[in-house]
């Protein structure tokens, strides 16, 4: 995401190679944040929701979006089907997350 190019699914797509994502109820990603600071981002595939979580209360700028296009391509290619996500929630935690 950091790179000049910004998101990139062929940059990512291996991650999942063994692994369908479509049969989990959550996938959980840490995001590694300017080199010195670890926020998380979830995606709620049974609450059909994206997720942020900063214990410094950050913003989650491009994250979300981020997420929800590598899901979208993610379906297209594991599963040769379009995911409508455009009803799915974001949700940004700015309070209740541990210090």
């Amino acid at each position: 995401m950091q790179s000049k190019k910004g998101y990139c699914y062929t940059n990512v797509r291996r991650w999942t190679k063994k692994v369908d994502v479509f049969t989990k109820d959550l996938i959980i990603v840490p995001i590694h944040c300017h080199g010195n600071h670890w926020t998380l981002a979830i995606i709620n595939l049974k609450q059909k929701r994206f997720e942020y979580l900063d214990s410094l209360r950050g913003g989650a700028g491009r994250v979300l979006e981020n997420l929800r296009q590598w899901l979208q391509d993610e379906s297209l290619e594991k599963k040769k089907e379009a995911i409508d996500v455009s009803g799915w929630q974001d949700v940004v935690y700015r309070t209740g997350t541990p210090q």
